[in-house]
C-alpha cells in the first residue's frame, strides 16, 4: 500500500531549505507521494465556513506567504532522491 503527504506550501515552510526538508523526510519516513495544495487566489473576506478548522476560517490568512503549486512540485522534481522509488514520488 502506497501513502502520499502534502506538502507545507505556506507559512514559515516556504523556502527552498524548508520544502526539501519536508519531501526528504517524507521519503525517509516511507511515504511514496507529496502533493501540494493547489490555491491560486485566497479572498481577502471569507464568509462561508471552512469545514477543514475548528473555528471555521481558512486556515492561511491571505497576506502569509503560498508557494505555486507546480513550481514546488518541479523544484523537488529536480533533486536526487535517495529511495528506489523515487521518480514515483514526483
Amino acid at each position: 500500500m502506497d501513502f502520499g503527504v502534502f506538502l507545507p506550501v505556506s507559512g514559515a515552510a516556504c523556502t527552498r531549505a524548508g520544502l526539501r526538508h519536508a519531501a526528504e523526510t517524507a521519503e525517509c519516513l516511507g511515504f511514496s507521494t507529496v502533493w501540494a495544495a493547489d490555491r491560486i487566489i485566497i479572498p481577502w473576506q471569507i464568509e462561508s465556513e471552512y469545514a477543514y478548522s475548528w473555528s471555521g476560517a481558512f486556515i492561511v490568512p491571505p497576506e502569509k506567504p503560498f508557494l505555486e503549486s507546480m513550481t514546488a512540485l518541479a523544484f523537488l522534481a529536480a533533486r536526487p532522491s535517495r529511495s528506489g522509488s523515487g521518480s514515483a514520488c514526483w
